[in-house]
């Protein structure tokens, strides 16, 4: 009984440390990564990884395996294309491990130190929109993916 009394008031202090660090986080966040994703610059990160840490790391290392089929297709088709108007939903791994959704957005275009985008990510409120869109958008990835393939050979993108 009073080990049981322990675990549950250090799951209960647990949840108040997770609470509190994640409540001082910011809503939004931005980076600065170039045209082959490496990170250059970001501010304060709504996962709570230090922006020092992620410096000329890749912005998708953090993405959710699901969610990087659309996330690049949304880049390369949109984004890289002057259209920075789109958005993508997308999960990005906590510094505690769990999945947040975001929705991303391209704010301004760079030329040095070398060519690449700065994005605008926010907390998503309501994450079954946050969840259909994605999952359109990674439907349609594929989709599009096919129809390259068959039109131009299996190396198109």
């Amino acid at each position: 009984e009073m080990l049981a009394r322990q675990q549950l008031e250090q799951q209960a202090a647990q949840m108040e440390r997770e609470e509190s660090s994640s409540s001082s986080r910011p809503e939004e966040h931005f980076l600065t990564i170039a045209l082959n994703g490496t990170i250059l610059g970001a501010t304060e990160m709504v996962t709570g990884f230090p922006p020092s840490n992620l410096l000329m790391t890749s912005a998708f290392d953090s993405v959710h395996d699901d969610d990087l089929l659309g996330l690049h297709a949304i880049k390369t088709h949109f984004w890289e294309r002057d259209q920075p108007d789109v958005e993508v939903y997308l999960r990005r791994r906590t510094a505690e491990g769990e999945w947040i959704w975001l929705v991303a957005k391209v704010v301004s275009y760079i030329d040095s130190p070398v060519p690449g985008i700065i994005i605008h990510e926010t907390v998503v409120r309501n994450e079954d929109v946050a969840v259909l869109v994605s999952r359109i958008t990674r439907i349609a990835s594929l989709l599009l993916r096919a129809v390259e393939a068959s039109l131009f050979g299996p190396d198109a993108q």
